[in-house]
């Protein structure tokens, strides 16, 4: 279960860093902060769309421990007071901890036995990881996250290499599809972005540290929950649909607030 692990672990780091940079770069400029944390999405989003191709150029261990050697660099820059550092992070500062990490221990999980209920458990160590972090993040202690990313390079040392498959076309079109839906649902939720509210409740509330990683940590406990409620019902609905239909009620919500 080292992926869980790992997980965890780098959950947590991200908790701690998305309520430290929330506070630290809001207080003092609030557009240079937005742009920081979108540029740093955007750099996530476009290294996770090849991580699979350096996956299978030199292995899935080697890209993971690839990847945290580039969020522990990044991570160096902050904890120096350069918060440019975080546009090369590869951790999720949107609440969520998607990355090309992420990609490529989802390829590892598809190994072991029920592959939905493995993620289920899966995104459930990362969500709680996230809530402890973001309330462990008032402690205002840049070493900590640190130290964190530091160990997840040995769980990674450890960790067997997995074979990529190539998806074939028919499954292929599926999922263009859905990443169509997704990017949809992606661009109205990166305007309530958790780190993005964080930081606008510091800028127009003048929110404290304390305050900002309990916001934030309270934002997660409802999606903790949510994933092993998702694995249940997909037994049901099968995989798609249940994508498909949370979404919908998770975007009515989205209009709301």
């Amino acid at each position: 279960k080292l992926p869980l692990i790992s997980r965890l672990i780098r959950s947590l780091a991200t908790g701690m860093l998305s309520t430290l940079l929330a506070y630290h770069m809001f207080k003092q400029n609030v557009i240079l902060g937005s742009i920081i944390i979108s540029l740093s999405m955007l750099f996530s989003a476009i290294l996770s769309l090849y991580a699979w191709k350096i996956a299978r150029k030199i292995g899935t261990k080697a890209a993971l421990m690839l990847f945290n050697v580039i969020t522990f660099v990044s991570a160096i820059l902050i904890l120096s007071k350069y918060c440019i550092g975080a546009v090369f992070l590869l951790l999720g500062l949107n609440g969520t901890d998607i990355g090309p990490h992420f990609s490529i221990e989802s390829a590892i999980l598809a190994k072991y036995g029920n592959n939905v209920r493995n993620f289920a458990d899966y995104t459930f160590f990362s969500t709680l990881g996230i809530i402890v972090g973001n309330y462990l993040g008032s402690l205002d202690l840049y070493i900590l996250p640190l130290m964190l990313i530091a160990l997840n390079f040995v769980i990674y040392a450890h960790l067997d290499n997995v074979k990529i498959k190539i998806i074939a076309k028919v499954r292929e079109r599926s999922i263009k599809r859905l990443s169509e839906l997704f990017a949809i649902d992606a661009f109205g939720g990166g305007f309530v972005a958790q780190t993005l509210l964080a930081g606008l409740f510091v800028y127009h509330f003048h929110a404290s540290l304390a305050n900002t990683g309990l916001l934030l940590s309270l934002a997660n406990v409802a999606t903790l929950f949510s994933y092993h409620i998702a694995y249940f019902i997909s037994e049901k609905l099968k995989i798609v649909r249940t994508m498909v239909f949370t979404h919908l009620a998770s975007n009515a919500l989205l209009v709301l607030v």
